[in-house]
Formats: structure tokens, sequence, C-alpha cells
């Protein structure tokens, strides 16, 4: 079975709150997405790393404008 998905998304603005190393953002549609996570020690460190607390910060992501023509109006 095929399927044909077709979108049309406009964002205006998109303000991401918080994001760490295992943050995903997806806009639109995926097939199948898959965790993997991969750790190996290849500097040969006895002990593991440091957890430092998260920073909490508001990102704003800067999106160019758009045309009357591509918004539909």
């Amino acid at each position: 079975m095929r399927f044909f998905i077709s979108q049309n998304i406009i964002i205006y603005t998109l303000s991401i709150r918080d994001l760490s190393t295992a943050s995903v953002l997806q806009i639109g549609s995926s097939g199948k997405i898959e965790t993997l996570a991969n750790v190996y020690n290849t500097g040969g460190f006895p002990d593991r790393p440091a957890v430092f607390p998260p920073v909490r910060r508001t990102v704003l992501v800067p999106l160019p404008p758009t045309s009357p023509s591509q918004t539909g109006r």
C-alpha cells in the first residue's frame, strides 16, 4: 500500500523552550522514527562525566516572511 501525503505548513513564530541532546523537533510527516543511542568511552576515562543541571532559556527562531501567494490569501 502506498500513501502520498501533501502538506502546506506555515509557521510564523517558533518558540523552543528546552533543548537537550535527546530532543527531536519534527514539523511535517515522517515514515518511522526509531531511537538509537551508542555510548563509547573512546578516551579511556575511569569515571562517568559530571552531570550539569539543564539550562532553561527560550530560543526564538526567526523565520522568513511569507508572500500572500504562499498563504492562500
